[in-house]
């Protein structure tokens, strides 16, 4: 038999054994396609396609938010100065304007009012910033293939900051 009584393979191995190990590998495996191949930051074959195609490239205004930082960080963004992706270095664009504001919070008081404080020393900071690149029907794609959706943190830096902003916008040129 090729099983003995003690559930041994050929008398040595432990079918248990054996799928503990084959367990693992599968775990192995699946966590390097998950890492390599679906985090890589590349498009898929649909965006390629769109990217590739003989579309025009479009200018859009790119609105990145900066919540609740300090003043020297408010103070070290300057318009003109390029912003590139931390991780690829990608070129996302152009600084055009930048807009802040004190930062503002929500607070209880003791008998339940809930006021609208501002927070000493912090600012809401709006990098509105000119991007060339093309509209998908998965987003907007940046020349450098960084693309750019409402409601996601991106990490970018210049020549003078590095930080991680909110999209907020992104309106495409006429």
């Amino acid at each position: 038999m090729i099983i003995d009584k003690k559930g041994k393979l050929f008398g040595k191995i432990s079918i248990v054994d054996i799928c503990v190990v084959l367990v693992i590998i599968v775990g192995v495996v699946g966590t390097y396609f998950a890492v390599s191949v679906l985090n890589s930051g590349k498009l898929d074959n649909n965006s390629k396609v769109a990217l590739n195609s003989d579309a025009p490239a479009q200018t859009a205004t790119v609105s990145l938010t900066l919540h609740e930082v300090r003043s020297i960080t408010k103070d070290a963004l300057i318009v003109g100065d390029e912003i590139f992706t931390t991780g690829s270095n990608a070129k996302i664009g152009v600084i055009k304007e930048i807009i802040s504001e004190p930062s503002t919070r929500s607070v209880a008081a003791s008998d339940g009012t809930v006021y609208t404080a501002e927070i000493p020393e912090k600012f809401d900071v709006t990098i509105l910033v000119d991007v060339t690149g093309k509209d998908t029907v998965t987003g907007f794609y940046t020349d450098s293939e960084v693309r750019l959706l409402y409601g996601e943190y991106i990490e970018i830096k210049t020549s003078t900051v590095k930080t991680t902003p909110e999209v907020t916008g992104v309106v495409i040129n006429k």
